[in-house]
């Protein structure tokens, strides 16, 4: 009986959180429609400030179909809401440039940051609905390029640019329903626009190049390879300049056994070719740790060890 009146509770709050985010929802909507009833011969630094205040209308909008559609049960309104979240993302996507032209600093900054909180919505959104193609294009806005171009000064193109971003897009792409291939496309792109030489977050990226590698081989030997050169050339980048924040140890060794594992599967299959590249690869990475060279010793005895004539 407790139980049953909790529950019924929960639901009536659930439900009463719902209509109070509607609610706000129809006045954001209601203040654009009234913004838009302004005559056109309205002065022009009036007219800026009541398209900024469309902006940020806009934002709210997307902020609470977010909150009303990860609050939905049925899967229909569900993708209703989101969808509506990626329209109402177009427009401010297509407002923004504008106003950014004209905002001092301060004001810029904190556009942005509404802006790089947006587009993590977006790409929620995008994948609830299954459009993988929009993946790509929203990537490219992260990394900062489409910021960049819109700003061009100071620090504002990290605020878009920030990895910190990242980190809400990789748990969206790894829970997602997406396609294999496109998991792979979009982390690969991920990771190559976060491994910067000035990057110190090496911890981060080494993490999701774990997921990427994982992935590449089990569906893309080719990408998984390239993966491996990746990391060795991440490796010794900050190996060389002495960096605070080296490539992981554990991850490295990891990758390195991995890589030299699918060496002897290689060998295995008689792909001799194939087999000494991996594991030539593999020797690299091991070398590349800070264990005294236990594993590079390791796997060398292991490869000096494989009979090729057979």
């Amino acid at each position: 009986m407790e139980s049953r009146s909790y529950s019924t509770h929960s639901a009536s709050m659930l439900n009463g959180k719902r209509q109070v985010a509607a609610k706000r929802g129809a006045c954001a909507a209601d203040r654009i429609q009234f913004i838009d009833l302004y005559p056109a011969d309205t002065d022009p630094q009036q007219t800026f400030d009541l398209s900024l205040r469309s902006l940020f209308c806009n934002f709210l909008e997307c902020c609470l179909f977010i909150v009303i559609a990860r609050a939905e049960d049925t899967k229909k309104d569900q993708l209703q809401y989101y969808s509506q979240l990626r329209s109402t993302m177009n427009t401010f996507r297509a407002s923004i440039k504008a106003q950014l032209s004209r905002l001092e600093r301060g004001a810029k900054t904190d556009l942005l940051r509404k802006y790089a909180c947006l587009v993590a919505f977006d790409f929620e959104a995008a994948a609830q609905l299954g459009m993988w193609t929009s993946f790509g294009g929203l990537v490219e806005v992260c990394s900062g390029k489409l910021c960049g171009n819109l700003t061009k000064v100071g620090k504002e193109t990290e605020i878009c640019g920030d990895p910190k971003i990242y980190n809400v897009i990789v748990d969206i792409i790894l829970t997602c329903e997406a396609p294999t291939e496109v998991v792979i496309a979009t982390l690969q792109q991920i990771v190559n626009k976060v491994w910067q030489p000035d990057n110190g977050d090496v911890d981060r990226l080494a993490r999701w190049i774990r997921c990427l590698f994982s992935l590449a081989l089990s569906s893309s030997v080719e990408m998984a390879e390239n993966v491996v050169d990746q990391v060795i050339s991440i490796a010794e980048n900050a190996k060389e300049e002495q960096k605070p924040a080296p490539y992981p140890a554990e991850e490295l060794e990891w990758i390195a056994t991995t890589t030299f594992n699918r060496a002897v599967d290689f060998y295995c299959a008689s792909q001799d070719d194939a087999s000494r590249r991996w594991a030539e690869k593999a020797i690299s990475l091991a070398n590349l740790g800070n264990d005294d060279g236990h594993l590079h010793k390791l796997l060398q005895n292991k490869y000096l060890g494989l009979a090729w004539s057979r």
